[in-house]
């Protein structure tokens, strides 16, 4: 291969996060989270300040795997924040030779071999009972727990294991286990506002957080009347810690809610220092179709086909700007309709595979 193809080869390995190969995921598994180091704020494409990032999920694929070893090293290794899987476990199990209990073994083995043991947290019904103050499967809003209240995972991470958190993260993203990324997904979180202590999306919807009663999820909730009622999509959402604990307050209070309700109705509960940031579906954060069309919705799927020419052309726009000189984190890459912008990666919803 010629000098020139060589380099060009490496540049798009590393600008998909894949050119340390398989032998550095196994070394991956033998070392500890790291704190953040006063490195930090001089590294280029990182957040302002460290933040955490939650990866949650209810089961495992490669691509997910696939997706953590990255999340891990852009945020936690790169930037000196933190990166967890949280696993969901809201079934009753059984026996251990039951085929759920194998199922959800084999899940966390998978798990725990990639990201190490510091590296995945597992929350069961009683996690999710101590936290809500209600004995599990009495929760006063009727339906399934997993879909009423979504964003349980990272209350429940909040009230157990926030604590080991570093004094300098201050927010924590959180990500339903069909989102993924091109590029650096700590260079996207760094794109948006520092002050906010919530940010979600508003996708389609032209009047922000606000909702009408017609919607299917509006009375699902034990307290907020009429226009308190807000929504928001949290397929990928921002919290601050002090959001998390007045979310974490209001919860023990009996106050409940559908989880796109949650963060913005609470937030605005709290307007006198509580800001709320949302994004539409015309970001420049959002990924894109050939077409232009946004490829970051509630409802989307996205196809194995479509994801992979996705990577392959944010990745060869990003190779092309470094060998020009450009930085690859502020560099233009293209979105999915072949345009070229200055994000460091975009987001998707939803891969389901």
């Amino acid at each position: 291969m010629k000098a020139g193809g060589s380099a060009l080869l490496l540049a798009l390995l590393a600008a998909l996060g894949l050119g340390v190969g398989a032998r550095h995921v196994r070394l991956l598994q033998s070392q500890p989270a790291r704190s953040p180091t006063p490195a930090h704020h001089q590294t280029a494409g990182c957040p302002q300040s460290p933040v955490a990032f939650l990866q949650k999920t209810h089961k495992v694929t490669q691509r997910f795997l696939d997706s953590a070893v990255l999340a891990k090293q852009q945020v936690q290794e790169r930037c000196g924040g933190y990166h967890r899987v949280l696993y969901a476990i809201t079934d009753d199990l059984g026996p251990a030779n039951s085929t759920k209990a194998i199922a959800v073994a084999a899940d966390l083995k998978a798990l725990r071999a990639t990201l190490g043991e510091d590296g995945v947290i597992a929350l069961g019904p009683q996690d999710f009972s101590t936290t809500f103050g209600f004995e599990w499967n009495k929760f006063p809003i009727p339906g399934r727990f997993t879909w009423n209240h979504c964003d349980a995972p990272e209350l429940v991470w909040f009230d157990l294991f926030s604590r080991d958190l570093d004094p300098a993260i201050k927010h924590v993203w959180a990500a339903e286990y069909d989102v993924a990324w091109t590029g650096d997904i700590a260079g996207v979180f760094g794109t948006f506002p520092e002050r906010p202590d919530f940010i979600c999306s508003h996708d389609f919807k032209s009047g922000g957080t606000n909702i009408g009663s017609g919607w299917s999820n509006y009375h699902l909730r034990t307290w907020l009347q009429g226009t308190e009622v807000k929504q928001c999509f949290i397929m990928l959402a921002r919290y601050s810690l002090r959001y998390m604990r007045v979310f974490w307050e209001e919860t023990r209070m009996g106050h409940l809610q559908f989880c796109e309700i949650s963060g913005a109705a609470i937030c605005s509960k709290h307007h006198t220092w509580c800001q709320i940031h949302s994004f539409d579906q015309h970001s420049d954060v959002v990924g894109r179709d050939s077409k232009g069309g946004s490829l970051f919705h509630f409802s989307s799927h996205i196809a194995e086909e479509e994801w992979r020419r996705q990577v392959a052309a944010f990745g060869a726009a990003q190779a092309t700007s470094t060998l020009n000189g450009s930085s690859a984190a502020a560099g233009a890459a293209p979105s999915g309709n072949g345009k070229h912008d200055k994000m460091p990666g975009h987001i998707f919803h939803a891969l389901k595979w």
